[in-house]
């Protein structure tokens, strides 16, 4: 299992990608706003 923490908007609120090394199964924890960024780092992971 690895995690990756994610800093969106101007209130530096977080989000958490969290995933299945084996599986590649992930959630994401709390999205709360940039989509276009989050789908960035999601891919880059």
């Amino acid at each position: 299992m690895k995690t990756h923490l994610i800093t969106v908007t101007a209130f530096s609120q977080n989000c958490s990608l969290i995933w299945c090394t084996k599986t590649n199964q992930a959630a994401l924890v709390d999205p709360g706003g940039e989509a276009a960024k989050i789908i960035r780092e999601v891919s880059a992971q």
